[in-house]
């Protein structure tokens, strides 16, 4: 049985690549056994900022109907790959578990979370995602279904997670849960003056807190430049939630999409109106800085019901560069970003910080220090930026975020991960015909 293909326009979620692209969807598991010697890249939800899940030259595979959540027992749930974060918070939350790393969406696909490796709201604590994948099944048309995990094909297990896609197709995960202390957290705001100030505070609520990340306005200038807050949450018991909280299944459908992102021809975010903006989310943030709950789903999934963010950067879209800087580095590579944009008219919409901690192996974005996420308006002088901060990266010492930036090159991949050519070779060596690629692996020379 042949499954046909389609060609279509897909866009990257940054709005950085749109290209005529070639889409198969299957919906049997017989389509594997009917891949030929064909360029391919297995495609999730498409919400990667990137493009990670298409290139010109591949065929990509949307894997949105195999969502099926197979089995569950003794706390390891096995799913499927398309399955997505809402569907497993929806039915975790029923045997009293969920995963503690979650990226902001709840529409991600958990294949998507293995093949980025990604993070959530404590880095501190969790670890990411891999820490979560007990074993997962792996398809490849030159090698067939291979399972891997710690114990079997452990070389290759290491390689898919945080392999964006490359070494074939991940089929299913087995996924490790854990106990929910409770469904609703108690959250509490605390100012922070300057990003001067952001790493011992954050440092000390990472450590006291279940769920921490922070908020930082760079349209200041001056001592108060990053200016924000830190928002730290800690699971209410139980004992405490009212009855009458709201539990009920979350996210009943899809609301985010790449193509619909740039739905606005023009941009709302500007050198006018973006330091206004800001100020007004940190007022409102702090008017509200009392100690308050909220689901654990909102906190999980703080992007959801507010997609209109990335819309406001209309057609043209946005760069956003993510980075671990070592904790040494910190102060001068605010110094340096700081100077740069006060002698230049840039829109910094964004920049979130996280504390980070781990070995950084092969291209998996995890490390030693501060994770600061900054976003801009795409445009010359945004790209300029990028250019500045990626430059920076390499001389800081800082990681840049391969599944966030699409401007990275290969250069500057080689020069912040030191396991880069190792990860060439060990996906040649499994892969010499290099039939899984995407617009992302070529951009930075897989």
């Amino acid at each position: 049985m042949s499954f046909p293909s389609t060609r279509t326009i897909l866009t990257s979620f940054d709005g950085g690549v749109v290209l005529q692209a070639s889409v198969q969807k299957p919906d049997k598991y017989r389509f594997f056994d009917s891949l030929g010697d064909v360029a391919l890249i297995p495609r999730g939800a498409g919400l990667s900022y990137p493009a990670a899940s298409f290139g010109s030259e591949s065929t990509s595979v949307d894997l949105s109907n195999f969502n099926r959540l197979l089995s569950y027992q003794d706390g390891l749930l096995h799913v499927e790959a398309g399955a997505t974060l809402g569907q497993v918070y929806n039915f975790l939350i029923k045997h009293g578990r969920y995963l503690p790393i979650q990226p902001g969406h709840p529409d991600i696909t958990i294949g998507g979370c293995v093949a980025a490796d990604v993070h959530g709201k404590n880095q501190l604590r969790d670890g990411t995602f891999i820490e979560l994948v007990e074993a997962l099944e792996l398809f490849h048309p030159k090698h067939g279904v291979v399972t891997l995990s710690r114990t079997e094909h452990a070389d290759l297990f290491y390689l898919t997670c945080g392999g964006y896609g490359l070494t074939g197709i991940i089929r299913t995960v087995h996924l490790r849960t854990r106990e929910l202390p409770s469904p609703v957290v108690e959250i509490v705001t605390i100012p922070v003056s300057s990003v001067e100030d952001l790493e011992a505070v954050i440092t000390e609520k990472a450590r006291q807190y279940d769920l921490v990340y922070s908020w930082h306005d760079f349209t200041q200038r001056g001592k108060g430049f990053g200016k924000g807050f830190i928002k730290a949450a800690r699971f209410v018991p139980s004992s405490e939630v009212a009855s009458s909280f709201d539990q009920r299944d979350r996210h009943p459908k899809r609301t985010l999409y790449a193509e619909h992102r740039g739905m606005y021809r023009y941009a709302f975010f500007s050198q006018w109106t973006t330091r206004p903006f800001n100020a007004l989310f940190y007022q409102s943030n702090m008017i509200g800085r009392s100690v308050h709950k909220m689901p654990l789903y909102d906190f999980l999934f703080p992007v959801h019901n507010k997609e209109i963010y990335f819309k406001f950067f209309g057609r043209k879209g946005f760069h956003e560069c993510q980075f671990i800087i070592p904790f040494k580095q910190v102060s001068s590579w605010t110094e340096e970003v700081k100077v740069y944009l006060s002698g230049h008219s840039i829109s910094v919409t964004l920049a979130s910080a996280k504390l980070f901690v781990g070995e950084q192996r092969l291209l998996r974005f995890t490390g030693q220090g501060i994770c600061m996420a900054l976003d801009v308006p795409r445009s010359a002088q945004g790209r300029l930026f990028v250019d500045f901060l990626n430059d920076l990266a390499t001389r800081t010492g800082a990681i840049p975020n391969i599944i966030k930036d699409a401007e990275l090159s290969a250069p500057v991949v080689a020069a912040c991960y030191p396991e880069y050519e190792a990860f060439r070779s060990a996906l040649r060596a499994w892969d010499p015909d290099r039939m899984f690629r995407s617009h992302l692996s070529e951009r930075i020379g897989l």
